[in-house]
């Protein structure tokens, strides 16, 4: 269940502040992620300025969970909008660390996530234009679904208030997923607990994606490690404070510290983040996580962590159970892309028909029996892929992988040969084809299958492997047959087209002459705009016999006609995504066509193809061929 769509605090509402320049300049006043905040100078030690009574901390328990040694304590002063906070009462840090200790997350993470969404000021009351309120901005369905209203709920004091956002996070499908910040901040933005920084939330496109701003690296997915970096920041006093500590430590070059601590992330600050984590031998994502932070203001690791154990799912379910476990499942199912939001309101809680099936879909998909019984191994297939399987990742599940090695094969991202070097091992081969697959679908590549990529990958439609067989270059001449200066050729069309060249010369002793190739999407979609503004539209519209394909590449033309670049970049997209369907405006987006010259026997040429297992077409100024 979403909290909201977009962070209430004022960060996610003006765009202008992103970094645009590699000079050192900044954007206006109107930063994107502005802070009045400055970095903790006072040179008073963390425990002086906690704001907590730490007898009384010790007293409460909790360093049943978190290290009583105060070196490896926080110091809630330095998260952005704590200080002399009316709202932020040591009553209401204590239930903040009390309901760290039962979520089985740390505070500073929670605090953290109220500064944000609260724009700093921790208020209770506060709401942003879609209605959201509050510490965690509940929308008014959410907060009628945890039993109160957005009015009840600006009428509470903020420590009252932190009964529901306990609620709200202690759900099942939270729960055992909160203990990193990104655990913890993606619950609240999407809905769904992403522990991956790269797990992708939202794609360009979607409502949800042009809400949050947050795409730093514009590549049209926000991952959970981009979402959260404001959030990290706001940890350790605010993007200015980074910016800050980033000059102060020699990290940003002499032309751009002027002006540097704007309170403005971007490609800039990323950057220097970038050699601060390269110099410190941290992960270098240009992201600000906790870890980071952690390294950058000298604070120790915890050397007590919650436990990030997720519950096993409900099992023995069958069709005609019902209750909460049902629901869960049902979830699981929905997120997996076996069942939609829709059959599920047919019957929620419900083990129905509808539900077993779908579970037996996705049992046969993993490899499991279709028993369409939540048994042990299908509940252990559910946790493994919410986890995340890949070659590096402790999760490992044959059977899982078989299925996943079984669809990259019918999707032709993986050969059987492959799979049968390692059937059931998720090995270099695996990980490869499964970026691949990620990289034709919109996905982060980051070489595991998780939810998402599970779902993307056994949908009704995913795209298909590149057309182009892997790889191609430029054609060159070679043993019986030239080339047309220019012409493309794909890694699988080369040994074809020699021993049907070499077939060739041995019956006739003469030599083939190739006219054309293979032919790229961006080939393609260049050679069809020089046709438009030669011949105009109309022309190339009779040209193609698939009507359908050809209209969706005009009309990306005429979407995008300001200059060359743009509409070739456009009607390249169309293609591409055609291809990715299957369908081929021309058949030299295959991998295996060719043209030949006319000055070739058609009848010796026709019966040496068709003993290759290829095709032949008399096209009057060429031969067309595909092998």
């Amino acid at each position: 269940m979403k909290v909201g769509s977009n962070t209430s605090a004022q960060e996610t509402i003006q765009t202008s502040g992103v970094e645009t320049n590699d000079n050192g300049s900044k954007t206006n006043g109107n930063s994107f992620f502005k802070t009045d905040n400055q970095p903790l100078t006072d040179g008073s030690s963390p425990i002086e300025r906690n704001l907590v009574d730490r007898n009384k901390i010790l007293q409460t328990g909790l360093n049943n969970t978190f290290d009583a040694n105060t070196a490896n304590r926080f110091d809630y002063n330095q998260i952005q909008g704590v200080r002399n906070n009316r709202f932020v009462t040591t009553e209401f840090l204590n239930g903040v660390e009390n309901m760290a200790q039962r979520l089985g997350t740390r505070p500073e993470y929670i605090l953290a996530v109220m500064s944000f969404e609260t724009g700093g000021t921790f208020d209770p009351a506060k709401r942003n234009g879609i209605g959201a309120t509050g510490l965690i901005q509940f929308l008014p369905s959410t907060a009628q679904g945890l039993g109160t209203s957005t009015g009840e709920l600006a009428r509470m004091s903020s420590t009252e208030q932190l009964r529901y956002v306990e609620k709200y996070f202690d759900q099942p499908n939270f729960r055992g997923r909160l203990g990193s910040l990104e655990g913890l901040y993606t619950a609240v933005l999407s809905g769904r607990a992403r522990q991956n920084s790269d797990d992708v939330l939202f794609t360009r496109g979607t409502r949800a994606y042009e809400q949050n701003p947050l795409d730093w690296n514009n590549d049209g997915q926000i991952t959970a490690g981009e979402a959260v970096t404001p959030v990290a920041a706001r940890m350790y006093g605010g993007v200015r404070a980074i910016q800050q500590k980033l000059v102060d430590a020699g990290f940003v070059p002499e032309n751009q510290q002027r002006g540097f601590a704007d309170g403005a992330w971007g490609r800039n600050t990323a950057a220097a983040l970038r050699r601060f984590q390269e110099a410190n031998n941290l992960p270098a994502t240009g992201l600000m996580d906790d870890q980071t932070g952690r390294k950058m203001f000298g604070l120790q690791t915890p050397t007590t962590n919650p436990p990030p154990t997720t519950p096993p799912t409900s099992t023995g379910l069958q069709r005609g159970n019902r209750g909460p476990a049902v629901e869960q499942l049902q979830d699981n199912l929905i997120q997996l892309g076996f069942m939609t939001r829709a059959q599920k309101a047919t019957g929620a809680g419900i083990f129905g028909p509808k539900t077993e099936a779908a579970l037996k879909e996705f049992q046969k998909s993993a490899h499991l029996e279709a028993n369409g019984r939540l048994d042990a191994p299908t509940a252990r297939a559910m946790r493994e892929i919410e986890l995340s399987l890949g070659r590096t990742t402790t999760v490992q599940n044959a059977n899982v992988t078989k299925g996943v090695q079984d669809r990259l094969v019918e999707l032709g991202y993986m050969t059987r040969a492959q799979v049968n070097t390692g059937f059931g091992t998720f090995g270099p081969q695996t990980e490869a084809a499964v970026k691949n697959f990620q990289a034709r679908n919109g996905l982060s590549q980051t070489g595991r299958v998780g939810e998402g990529t599970y779902q993307t990958l056994f949908s009704d439609n995913p795209r298909r492997a590149n057309s182009n067989g892997g790889g191609f270059s430029t054609a060159t001449n070679g043993r019986h047959f030239t080339v047309n200066s220019g012409i493309l050729m794909t890694d699988s069309l080369r040994p074809q087209l020699q021993t049907l060249a070499d077939r060739y010369h041995q019956q006739t002793g003469r030599n083939l002459h190739i006219t054309s190739g293979f032919r790229p999407p961006e080939r393609q979609a260049a050679a069809m705009y020089d046709l438009i503004k030669a011949h105009g539209t109309g022309y190339v519209h009779d040209l193609y016999a698939n009507k359908t394909a050809v209209d969706q590449i005009l009309s990306a033309y005429r979407n995008n006609n300001g200059s060359r670049s743009e509409a070739v970049a456009a009607m390249t997209r169309t293609i591409d995504n055609q291809v990715g369907q299957g369908t081929y405006i021309s058949d030299h987006l295959r991998s295996r066509a060719l043209d030949i010259s006319t000055s070739a026997n058609f009848n010796t040429l026709r019966n040496i193809v068709r003993e290759m297992g290829g095709s032949i077409l008399n096209e009057g100024n060429h031969f067309h061929v595909e092998l």
